[in-house]
């Protein structure tokens, strides 16, 4: 229920007595009432003022005390003022109760006097009330009470009263009479006199009195002033028939669902963005021509006819209801129950009512007259037939029409009807239960059970109980519950007391849901305990003292645990072994009789005719095919009848088919090699002939003679370098592991560790000194190839190395492999230095294949690419150290022995067929570093040819999704990208231009700018003039924008290797000039302390062509000038967007984990870009930093994310 506004302002005083009596559950329950009451009127919005007067406080503060003493130990808490969160948290802190008391009536007047002086102030009549909260254990001077009647019936204030129900005066004599103790007796009279004070004000004013339970199982009801708002009448002409009897009817609500108000004016929220769906059609022609709106028509499908269907049809058997409430008929009231009423509201109908008497009479007056006439005659009709009125109610054009029944009633206001909706007949659903079972039970007759059944009635009477329930001291569970938790998230408490449920509905027992519920489980436990022997006191015969024990023991009595024995349990297993062996039989049977029946075999007469049987099995395996389904159970049942040849046969063609496949070899890949390896199982088996061996080595020799010639199929290589060469459980048989088989050992060794030769290349290095690719040599000598394979390899291995040796990063699966070699003309041998030189520098842009030349011989090599180099667009090397040299700490660390290949293997298995594997895809994208990830990107597209993003997205959905794909991203595509949503459409998001563009190294800017490029040819731009650097120009102005074309320029050189490893070791002075760092100090010294007019101008002067050292440098040169920080400077004197950028530049130049820290915050609530930050989320450093400024980055995500997206993120930061 949710009270009504007063028509005049209203005032309220609470008197909280906080004295020493009031200590413990007193005071704690008077402050929960004044939450209840303070939380209502603050979420319905009501214009009701509020202050709050403490009796009893240490201290003296209100308007009314003197030297005298007169008004004191009472102080004023509040003035008077609208309620807002400040009165809600003051109250959910609570009073500290004093050592002192306070007079009530002094604390009254206090409080009428801060009421009256606040109400002068105000236009129109102010509602002044007055609620004191106190269990009338404190002082009260009760000698002036009428002086204080009359003085609050002058103020016309009204008085209630919260702490105990203030009983009548010849009540409280009768109590006093009990009491023959004179000490019970004088504590007895001293309340007596107070609560006859108050009840002398109570009645003279006209309040009420309350205790503590009350007001708060009424959520703070009993305190609310609420006057009836009339509500507004649905007016309508109540039609009978088809006759022309029209009667005007009013409706009103009288019972309505509850509902809580609208917060809007709580929330803060941006506003919303409007999003317009656009639909149009095209023709299928080249230019894809658009269809105008005008020509498009609905059209639906009857089989396969296309039916047209146009506004004009839909016009025709659109149906339209007027407003109306026309009776259909009348029935018996029995034959309507209630069970079928429906809708959530109930209405009354009168008759609209004549105008007032003063004005004339009309035809409308005569008209109103006869309506209440004919409601008055319809009313007192349906009564006396005992019926009721089927109707057809419309509430408006643009309703649906509604069946109802309008039921007469008659009170002393007058006639009406109550009308229900009620459910048409296809949606009442009849349920037919079985009756329950008869049991016998057999009266006794007699006075005394009738004594006991008269002693017992009146005990389970609990009507009473329901006639003296207030429906204005009811609260709305739902609504007060909704109340209840806005105020406890609103206080910044987001653990809310749940009652958790158990699987079948009910509550759980948990102590921290139910108060005191702990303390009554500690007793039952000790009871429990006392009882020395648990089965004694079930078992005895003799009464228990205890009630508890005694239930105990019933329940033990009815419920008998069970606990089966070892014959028992025998028994079961033997009787459920019975069941299997019956039902196997039952089967066997089963389909011998459908095979009779349908195939006319007789399996009776073959069941024991063994060679018979083997016969037919050997006609059904002739006949048997590998199929696709279980390709080894077929190849082994061939085996088994021993079709040897045909097996292998047929083996090796599914495998070749599989390898082969053109759409998806890869997913195919597990299946070959579980057929490969069912082959190499079945060569290998016990008994199994050496035929098998045979046929199987003689399958590699021919696979491995296929790729050495000149047509070889790509899918085969690969398979041969990537499995057959590497497992183990693969390799070909020898002599010495199954006995007949014709090949050594040593020809099996080197069957699979020789490498393959003569390949056809597709691709050759372009390179002045390398020639063209000559036909092999057949003569080439063993042991000349033996030298010069073992010369290569060495000088391979020592240029990998040395060409690893300079870098930075860890770098794993790259480098140069040896797949052939042939012999060379004399023109186009080069040294071995130059050419390994050369061919490395072209591994450094893209994989390809190329020739070396040594000692004569064209050794043909595989350039194998390290995905290091082709991400181009990594993060550059200083991003990991700040101004010192020293290193960031990050979460994610280079994988130890990091396999890419496996990796990429994990991420397509991941996803294949059906169902995902959400785990490995967190382990490896949220485990891997930055430049794993894109290795493992690169060499996904490349062995799979599809996108890793793309098969995210199919298989992923929700937050989830989106962060694993921009983990795929590549980092400078991925600020582009952020850059252009963050300028396109209307207005500007400067906070991404800010964090992206400060944030980026010279050499990232100019990666940066190409990407941006690439980015506006995604979306379809492709206007040549557009840059980066002209969206900057056209979404900004001022100096702000002159500064960020000025960054764009990227011309301030970055850190040579050799100059970051010397930041590394002595800091970053190396990079600092200092003749420009003291002429900036200069301009800024003169910019933000003396200048006014040109501030941006000479900040502009200062900050440009500055690199990150040398701006550090710059906000210490100025504290050591000024005595004051650089950045509380520029925020004084420049403001807007410029003087973001600036003090970006400086936060991000003393302090990057600091600035990132603040920008992921900023994130967070609802600014600057989640994209970018995600590719700084897991350094340490941020991490620590933003745990420190603000609450646990790990707790945040925990409280605002959950499932795969939560664990993604804590994997990330290494907390998962």
């Amino acid at each position: 229920m949710v009270a009504s506004h007063n028509q005049h302002a209203s005032a309220v005083c609470a008197i909280l007595d906080v004295g020493a009596h009031m200590n413990g559950l007193p005071l704690i329950e008077a402050a929960r009432c004044l939450t209840l009451m303070a939380q209502q009127r603050l979420f319905t919005q009501s214009k009701e003022q509020f202050a709050l007067v403490l009796a009893g406080t240490e201290t003296t503060d209100n308007e009314l005390t003197d030297s005298d003493g007169n008004f004191a130990n009472i102080s004023l808490f509040r003035p008077l003022k609208p309620y807002d969160w400040d009165l809600l948290e003051a109250l959910d802190t609570g009073f500290p109760s004093s050592t002192t008391n306070g007079d009530l009536i002094d604390a009254t007047f206090v409080g009428v006097d801060h009421l009256m002086k606040v109400a002068k102030t105000q236009k129109g009549g102010v509602n002044k009330r007055v609620i004191v909260l106190s269990n009338l254990e404190g002082e009260l001077d009760c000698e002036e009470i009428n002086e204080v009647i009359r003085n609050l019936q002058k103020a016309g204030v009204s008085v209630d009263f919260v702490g105990m129900h203030v009983l009548p005066n010849s009540s409280l004599k009768t109590e006093e009479s009990a009491f023959d103790t004179p000490i019970k007796g004088a504590h007895l009279n001293r309340m007596h006199k107070r609560m006859a004070a108050f009840n002398k004000i109570l009645a003279a004013i006209g309040g009420q009195s309350f205790t503590f339970q009350e007001v708060i199982e009424s959520g703070g009801g009993c305190l609310i002033e609420r006057c009836e708002a009339p509500s507004r009448p649905w007016k309508v002409e109540l039609s009978i028939g088809e006759t022309a009897l029209r009667v005007p009817l009013l409706g009103y609500r009288i019972l309505y669902p509850a509902r809580p108000p609208t917060l809007h004016s709580f929330a803060s929220q941006d506003p919303p963005i409007e999003v317009t769906a656009v639909t149009t059609f095209h023709l299928h022609d080249e230019a894809q021509t658009e269809v105008p709106a005008a020509e498009i028509v609905s059209g639906y499908r009857y089989g396969t006819t296309l039916v047209p269907f146009t506004k004009e049809d839909k016009d025709k058997i659109k149906v339209e209801s007027e407003k109306c409430l026309a009776v259909i008929g009348f029935t018996k009231s029995a034959n309507i129950p209630p069970n079928i009423y429906v809708g959530d509201k109930v209405m009354y109908f009168v008759a609209d009512a004549p105008l007032t008497k003063k004005a004339k009479k009309s035809s409308s007056q005569t008209s109103r007259n006869s309506a209440a006439i004919a409601v008055s005659a319809l009313v007192q009709a349906l009564i006396e037939l005992d019926s009721v009125a089927l109707v057809r109610r419309v509430y408006s054009r643009l309703s649906a029409p509604v069946l109802g029944v309008m039921i007469p009633k008659i009170n002393s206001s007058g006639a009406g009807l109550i009308y229900h909706d009620l459910a048409f007949r296809e949606d009442i659903r009849a349920f037919t239960f079985p009756s329950l079972p008869v049991v016998e039970t057999t009266i006794e007759d007699g006075e005394e059970k009738e004594e006991e059944f008269d002693q017992k009635l009146p005990k389970d009477d609990h009507v009473g109980l329901g006639a003296s329930v207030d429906p204005k001291r009811v609260c709305n569970p739902w609504i007060q519950r909704f109340f209840n938790v806005v105020r406890e998230r609103g206080l910044g408490k987001t653990a809310l007391s749940e009652v958790e449920t158990l699987t079948n509905g009910w509550p759980s027992l948990d102590p921290d849901a139910f108060p005191g519920l702990g303390q009554v489980l500690a007793a039952v436990d000790r009871q429990l305990k006392s009882v020395p022997d648990s089965t004694s006191a079930t078992t005895s015969s003799a009464p228990s003292s205890s009630s508890l024990c005694g239930a105990v023991r019933e329940l033990r009595r009815v419920m008998p645990e069970v606990t089966p024995n070892e014959n028992t349990t025998a028994i079961l297993q033997l009787k459920r072994g019975g069941e299997d062996t019956d039902e196997r039989e039952a089967n066997r049977k089963r389909r011998c009789a459908i095979a009779a029946d349908l195939f006319g075999i007789n399996t009776e007469a073959v069941e024991n005719d063994e060679d018979t049987a083997l016969a037919d099995a050997g006609e059904v395996a002739e006949s048997r095919a590998i199929g696709s389904v279980d390709p080894v159970s077929d190849f082994n049942e061939l085996l088994r009848f021993g079709l040897i040849a045909k097996a292998c046969r047929e083996m090796e063609a599914h495998v070749c088919r599989l390898v082969d496949d053109p759409l998806t070899p890869e997913l195919l890949r597990p299946k070959a090699i579980h057929c490969l390896r069912g082959y190499h199982e079945a060569a290998l088996a016990p008994g199994a002939s050496a035929d098998v061996a045979n046929a199987y080595n003689a399958f590699l020799l021919h696979w491995r003679s296929d790729l050495e010639a000149t047509q070889a199929v790509t899918n085969r290589l690969a398979f041969w370098c990537e499995v057959i060469a590497t497992d183990a459980l693969l390799r070909p048989i020898s002599s010495l592991d199954v006995h007949g088989v014709k090949m050594t050992p040593e020809e099996a060794a080197s069957l699979i560790s020789d490498p393959i030769r003569q390949i056809k290349l597709e691709a050759v290095v372009e390179d002045s000194n390398l020639g063209e690719l000559e036909p092999p040599i057949d003569n080439l000598r063993k042991s000349e190839k033996a030298r010069g394979r073992d010369r290569i390899s060495q000088i391979l291995a020592e240029r990998r190395a040395a060409s690893f040796a300079h870098t930075n990063t860890s770098i794993e699966r790259g480098g140069v492999d040896l797949i052939g070699w042939s012999k060379s003309v004399g023109s186009c041998k080069v040294s071995d230095a130059s050419t390994m030189r050369a061919v490395w520098h072209k591994a450094s842009s893209h994989p390809h294949k190329g020739r070396v030349f040594h000692n004569g011989y064209d050794i043909h090599i595989n350039v194998v690419t390290p995905s290091f180099f082709v991400a181009k667009n990594a993060r550059s090397s200083s991003q990991y150290f700040d101004c010192n040299g020293k290193p960031f700490k990050p979460t994610l660390k280079p994988t130890p022995n990091f396999d890419v290949n496996a990796d990429v293997e994990a991420l397509c298995k991941s996803m294949r067929c059906w169902g995902t594997d959400e785990e490995t895809i967190i382990k490896i994208l949220g485990g891997r570093t930055s430049e794993e990830r894109l290795q493992i990107v690169d060499l996904y597209k490349r062995k799979y040819g599809r996108e890793l993003a793309h098969d995210l997205d199919g298989d992923l959905s929700g937050h989830f999704r989106d962060c694993a794909i921009l983990l795929t991203e590549d980092p400078i595509y991925l600020m582009a990208k952020s850059l252009y949503y963050a300028m396109k459409g209307v207005g500007t998001n400067e906070n991404t231009i800010i964090e992206i563009i400060v944030g980026c190294t010279n050499e990232e800017i100019n990666k940066l700018k190409q990407s941006y490029i690439s980015v506006l040819r995604d979306k379809g731009i492709k206007d040549p003039k557009r840059t980066l650097e002209t969206d900057i120009r056209s979404e900004t102005t001022g100096y702000f924008c002159k500064m960020l074309l000025q960054i764009l320029k990227g011309d301030n050189p970055d850190p040579t290797p050799e100059q970051l490893q010397t930041i590394k070791q002595r800091g970053g002075d190396i990079m600092v000039n200092q003749n420009e760092v003291t002429r900036a100090v200069k301009q800024l010294v003169e910019a933000l302390e003396k200048s006014k007019n040109s501030t941006s101008a000479l900040l502009l002067s200062a900050f440009q062509h500055k690199n990150v050292w040398e701006i550090a440098a710059m906000e210490k040169e100025y504290k050591k000038t000024s005595g004051k920080s650089l950045i509380p400077a520029i925020s004084e004197a420049v403001s807007g967007e410029f003087g973001a950028l600036l003090t970006a530049m400086v936060e991000h130049a003393i302090d990057r984990p600091k600035f990132y820290s603040e920008a992921l915050y900023h994130a967070m609530v609802g600014q600057g870009t989640h994209d970018f930050l995600l590719m700084r989320i897991d350094l340490l450093n941020i991490k620590e930093t933003f745990d420190k400024d603000h609450k646990s980055l790990v707790e945040w995500i925990k409280g605002e994310t959950s499932g795969y997206y939560e664990q993604l993120l804590l994997t990330l930061l290494n907390a998962s």
